[in-house]
């Protein structure tokens, strides 16, 4: 068997690099989305603005139960006027972001969020 230990290390430094110019850039057309708006222009970079509005942590919804993770994301996603999410959408934040058990089956996932607007629904 080969060792494979340095490449894996210098793997992981350019990944760390490219985050990092990311972040950079990121920042650069913030900047650039506010001086666009300080002239009364739309944003030059729309793609930020949607990505940091809907931004979560990597364990954001670690131990909440899921109708709660539910709510979360239609609560982001209502802050950053994106309308309704999609059964897929709620199962894929679900799974990017610690709630496993509940991400593994989107029959699951999609019983949980019919069950989730149903009470809603009554609550109104």
């Amino acid at each position: 068997m080969t060792n494979t230990e340095p490449v894996q290390q210098t793997l992981q430094l350019m990944v760390s690099q490219v985050e990092q110019e990311e972040r950079a850039t990121s920042e650069k057309k913030r900047a650039a989305n506010e001086l666009s708006r300080i002239l009364g222009q739309p944003p030059v970079f729309p793609d930020v603005e949607y990505a940091s509005a809907i931004a979560t942590l990597p364990d954001e919804y670690y131990g909440h139960q899921g109708h709660e993770v539910i709510r979360l994301v239609l609560e982001k996603r209502k802050r950053a006027n994106l309308g309704s999410a999609t059964v897929a959408e709620i199962h894929h934040a679900m799974r990017e972001r610690s709630c496993e058990v509940l991400a593994q089956s989107r029959r699951l996932v999609q019983r949980l969020c019919t069950l989730t607007l149903s009470f809603a629904e009554r609550a109104r």
